[in-house]
């Protein structure tokens, strides 16, 4: 009985002694777990700042291609705004030219007009010469 005593205490210390090894084996591997897991989340942290640097990269560029396709538009603004001008200003002179031809279509009625006045002036004229003469 002594033996069995002595055999089941040396049980008991082996197995305490197994189970703090598995303590220790499990600690270790919790611990290379925790490890594992941080290397991990260095890993995924380095790649979220890897894919907002691209991110913002893009965005700085979309702001500049906003800028340069801006400053276009702007520019053709201000091109439609000569050219509308360069149009105003070229219906004004034909405005002119037309007024100007509409006048000379006047003064050349006028003169058509004067002319005829002329010649029945001239009839009339004659016609009271030859009146005159008759009464002589």
């Amino acid at each position: 009985e002594g033996d069995r005593q002595k055999d089941a205490e040396e049980r008991s210390q082996a197995v305490e002694a197994l189970e703090a090894q598995l303590a220790e084996a499990q600690a270790a591997a919790a611990d290379a777990d925790a490890s594992e897991k941080v290397a991990q989340l260095e890993a995924d942290l380095n790649a979220a700042k890897d894919v907002i640097a691209k991110l913002e990269a893009e965005a700085e560029e979309s702001r500049a291609l906003e800028d340069g396709r801006q400053k276009d538009a702007e520019e053709r603004i201000k091109a439609v705004e000569a050219l509308e001008a360069q149009l105003a200003a070229a219906q004004e002179r034909v405005a002119q030219a037309a007024a100007a031809a509409d006048a000379s279509e006047k003064v050349a009625q006028l003169e058509a007009d004067l002319n005829a006045a002329k010649d029945v002036i001239a009839k009339l004229e004659a016609e009271a010469e030859e009146s005159r003469a008759l009464e002589d």
